[in-house]
């Protein structure tokens, strides 16, 4: 083969390859961002799901104004609510 093949065969390769990215703008990737969407709008509600949840556990073990707090675990902790006294008693 002489170069002039050579460099066409490379010339057409590189056409070839040009040609399939302008055809095909990164569809995946505008998949892969819609599924980041609806996968942080389920954990959102999930998340909002079983902050409730453990809301009511913690008001039915400790009563209303019962604080829930999370670990860095994941564990459930549940405050009993903070009495203040009223009116400046001396």
């Amino acid at each position: 083969m002489t170069a002039r093949t050579w460099l066409a065969t490379i010339a057409a390769c590189m056409a070839f390859l040009l040609l399939c990215a302008a055809l095909d703008p990164v569809p995946q990737e505008a998949q892969d961002v819609a599924d980041d969407i609806t996968l942080a709008q389920q954990r959102a509600s999930l998340e909002a799901r079983r902050d409730a949840l453990a809301l009511r556990l913690c008001q039915a073990e400790l009563g209303p104004g019962t604080r829930v707090l999370w670990t860095v675990n994941g564990d459930l902790v549940c405050r009993p609510a903070v009495l203040t006294a009223q009116g400046g008693a001396q």
